[in-house]
């Protein structure tokens, strides 16, 4: 009975320790994905990224977020099928180019969001979610839901982005992306 009993342990012990480490085993096919949110203001024109997060290799999304509740930073960890999903999606040379779909807004359309910088490695691109694919849009708003969260127990220490330098890549991008419309108010409704 003892040798039975030590068996069915060490079988679940195994079992255990082989379903966690199936469990870490996703990893993006990345260094790293740089998210950020910006606002473009002046001329010559002058970035202001309010909102950027990084993720590393391993899914741990580390947030600069200047929200209601003023400038904090988090950090999260993404789940194994986003992880998934993310490297699924971004495949092959270009694959950030490839999923822009459309560079211009419908006729009578006007745009009152706000603009959007990613980067894969060495792939970047300011974007607005109408241009981009379905696809795309749907792994982007889970990254900013978790992104704009404002979870208190994954509050963290400022983690010192050089923002200047960044604000500075999303500005180059800017410039090169002449397909971004132009944000303003909506009309008015008479």
């Amino acid at each position: 009975m003892k040798s039975l009993k030590l068996l069915i342990f060490v079988f679940l012990t195994i079992l255990s320790f082989n379903i966690l480490n199936a469990q870490q085993n996703v990893k993006l096919n990345f260094k790293r994905i740089e998210l950020a949110y910006y606002e473009v203001n002046g001329n010559p024109s002058k970035i202001n990224v309010t909102d950027y997060a990084q993720i590393n290799e391993y899914g741990i999304v580390t947030v600069h977020l200047n929200g209601n509740n003023g400038l904090k930073f988090y950090r999260y960890q993404l789940s194994n099928e986003l992880m998934s999903q993310i490297n699924s999606l971004m495949i092959g040379k270009d694959s950030l180019k490839k999923q822009l779909v459309k560079t211009k807004m419908a006729p009578g359309k006007h745009y009152a969001g706000g603009y959007n910088f990613i980067a894969f490695d060495n792939e970047q691109l300011c974007f607005v979610e109408p241009y981009m694919s379905k696809a795309f849009n749907l792994i982007f708003n889970q990254l900013e839901d978790i992104i704009l969260k404002q979870s208190e127990n994954t509050e963290i220490d400022n983690p010192k982005f050089r923002l200047k330098e960044i604000e500075k890549r999303v500005l180059i991008e800017h410039k090169k992306s002449n397909y971004l419309p132009k944000i303003g108010r909506p009309p008015s409704m008479k």
